[in-house]
């Protein structure tokens, strides 16, 4: 599952896209099919009324965004059309009945799929109504057609509930890969500044804690990438093992890991040394260095915090300790 704090700013911008795109398709098709319809109706009874709730449809999208508390109105105001229409173009032998699917696709499409099945359930209402009228004066091609029209409604909803849901499905698998580390399993360097970011802008206290492998290089060297790799994952491991389920854990790059710790950490130096510990017996001929800083305390920024947490690194590796070297 993708993280809350994973940035989301250019799936929002195409669902804006998406919106006028949907909001654009509704307008250019009320104002073709509007000289259509007056050809047909201009000499029924109540040949105005879908005139005047086309315009309050079409006001109703220019200035949808007034209508985010009340999303009922806009598609009240599209059946209420759909249905002056057809009534004033031969009921159920009205050229115009298709128009009762632009609903269930557009919704679908704007808003969430599940909409496409309740516009399809409400559409459904007034064309049985329609199709029984036409059963009882025996105009079986108007239930014929009327009937094409409902099993087409149905099906087009199915078809984008699954369709935004393979899509959904695959977006969000492959964000999710975008701030894991393929070899570790860990986040990655870009998904540290994402968290790191939203929890100075919440003001939210944090530890961090930069880990660097001592000697790998030549562990390395020795033993091969292939053993390389697997003594990458098991650290990770032993990080995964060792942190609480509120920490996170990123690979920062190389051989340089950072763990995040909700709050000022006071047990940071017990962390290390389990780690520490842990390593020891897990991968032979390697060690390890810690270096820390604590958000607000050693600064307001991921650069200033980071900068702390390394400074302090390299001075624990100057000592060589093998333990937690404490920020400002």
């Amino acid at each position: 599952m993708v993280p809350r704090w994973v940035d989301r700013k250019k799936d929002l911008d195409l669902y804006r896209d998406i919106k006028r795109e949907v909001c654009s398709m509704r307008i250019v098709t009320a104002f073709l099919f509007a000289a259509a319809y007056i050809l047909l109706a201009r000499d029924t009874r109540y040949f105005y009324l879908p005139i005047i709730l086309g315009v309050l449809f079409v006001l109703s999208q220019i200035v949808r965004h007034r209508f985010l508390a009340f999303p009922w109105i806009p598609i009240v105001l599209s059946l209420l059309l759909n249905i002056s229409v057809v009534a004033n173009t031969g009921l159920q032998r009205s050229p115009f009945i298709f128009l009762f699917l632009i609903p269930v696709i557009s919704h679908g499409i704007e808003r969430e799929p599940i909409w496409a099945l309740r516009i399809a359930v409400i559409n459904t209402f007034f064309l049985a109504i329609l199709e029984i009228y036409s059963a009882i004066y025996g105009d079986f091609f108007g239930v014929a057609y009327i009937n094409g029209v409902i099993v087409l409604m149905y099906w087009l909803s199915r078809i984008i509930m699954k369709a935004q849901g393979s899509l959904l499905t695959y977006a969000t698998d492959m964000e999710e890969m975008a701030h894991i580390d393929p070899l570790t399993g860990l986040y990655n360097r870009r998904a540290l500044e994402k968290y790191v970011n939203t929890m100075i802008s919440g003001k939210i206290p944090f530890t961090l804690i930069m880990c660097d492998l001592d000697g790998f290089k030549r562990y390395n060297d020795t033993y091969g990438h292939q053993a390389r790799d697997i003594a990458l994952k098991e650290f990770a491991k032993l990080l995964r093992e060792s942190t609480r389920a509120t920490d996170l854990s990123f690979r920062y790059g190389g051989d340089e890991f950072v763990i995040i710790l909700r709050g000022e950490f006071n047990s940071a130096s017990f962390l290390c040394s389990r780690i520490s510990d842990k390593l020891r017996d897990r991968i032979k001929d390697v060690g390890i260095s810690f270096g820390s800083s604590v958000f607000p305390r050693d600064g307001n920024s991921l650069d200033e915090i980071i900068a702390v947490a390394d400074s302090s690194l390299y001075e624990a590796k100057r000592k060589n300790n093998n333990l937690i070297d404490g920020g400002k």
